[in-house]
């Protein structure tokens, strides 16, 4: 009867354990990790990657975009003088103070950044480090991957792929 019951305690205590490592760690847990989020759009597919869903102030943290082509011929080209493919990180500071800072902030925007054409098969990727500010800290910050285009009317168009991150933790929901 006591090997039962000994048996049946490590078998409950084995299942908690992958329990515990299975499931995701959510802002505000200890130990991070890198975090994906994938959107299609018809032939397009956007993938934006982060090295740290829960970075710590001061901490590098490097961020990647994708636009992978699947189907015919894709051209997007923007007017204005912003880059066709961008990432964005949206935090909030205090109450109602809300911040944007692009990876295009940081480059100079070349007549090559304002057009992206991708073959069947093609991507494009575009990486960015980022440093995680003191500022963001305590609220979910939006990271976002950003395909702009104008449309045949020549209106702005914005396909996007977003996750959230934590600047060292949040608190819980």
């Amino acid at each position: 009867m006591v090997e039962k019951r000994r048996l049946f305690l490590c078998s409950l205590l084995l299942i908690l354990v992958l329990a515990t490592l299975s499931s995701p760690i959510g802002c505000g847990t200890l130990g991070s990790r890198p975090k994906s989020a994938l959107k299609g759009y018809s032939d397009l597919t956007l993938e934006l990657w982060v090295s740290d869903e829960a970075p710590s102030t001061g901490e590098p943290l490097k961020l990647r975009f994708r636009v992978a082509n699947h189907g015919e011929v894709d051209v997007r080209q923007v007017e204005d003088n912003r880059p066709v493919m961008d990432i964005l990180v949206h935090y909030r500071e205090g109450a109602s103070d809300y911040y944007d800072v692009f990876w295009s902030d940081e480059q100079e925007i070349t007549p090559e950044m304002k057009r992206l054409e991708l073959a069947p098969g093609e991507s494009k990727t575009i990486e960015w480090t980022w440093i995680a500010v003191r500022e963001a800290r305590g609220s979910p910050s939006l990271v976002r991957g950003v395909l702009r285009s104008t449309n045949k009317r020549g209106e702005p168009r914005e396909e996007t792929v977003g996750l959230s991150i934590c600047v060292d933790g949040c608190p819980p929901i």
